[in-house]
C-alpha cells in the first residue's frame, strides 16, 4: 500500500445485519408485548423469540424503550402495518 494512503473500510453490510437485528428485536417483543402484556413479558422471552442473546436485547436499553422502538417499527416498517392495526398494544396507547 502507498504511503499516505488509507485503506478504506465499508461497514454496510455489518450496519445492516445490525438494523435487521434491532428490528426483530422490536418485532418480537411488540408481539411479545401485544399476546401476553407488558408486564409479564421478559428480556429473556424477547431474545429467545428474536433469536438473539439477552445481552443483545439488553444493549438496545431497558425494556420501557424496547417498547418505544417496537411501537416505531411497527407504525414505520410497511411490513408490520396490517400487525400494528390489530393489536392490543397500540390500542391501549
Amino acid at each position: 500500500m502507498a504511503e499516505g494512503r488509507r485503506r478504506t473500510y465499508d461497514n454496510s453490510r455489518r450496519s445492516a445485519q445490525a438494523r435487521l437485528t434491532r428490528t426483530e428485536i422490536y418485532r418480537a417483543a411488540f408481539r411479545l408485548f401485544g399476546e401476553q402484556g407488558y408486564a409479564a413479558t421478559s428480556l429473556p422471552q424477547i431474545a429467545a423469540a428474536a433469536g438473539v442473546s439477552v445481552e443483545t436485547v439488553r444493549k438496545l436499553g431497558p425494556k420501557s424503550g424496547l417498547l418505544d422502538g417496537a411501537r416505531e417499527v411497527a407504525v414505520f416498517d410497511e411490513s408490520g402495518v396490517d400487525e400494528v392495526l390489530d393489536t392490543a398494544v397500540l390500542r391501549e396507547v
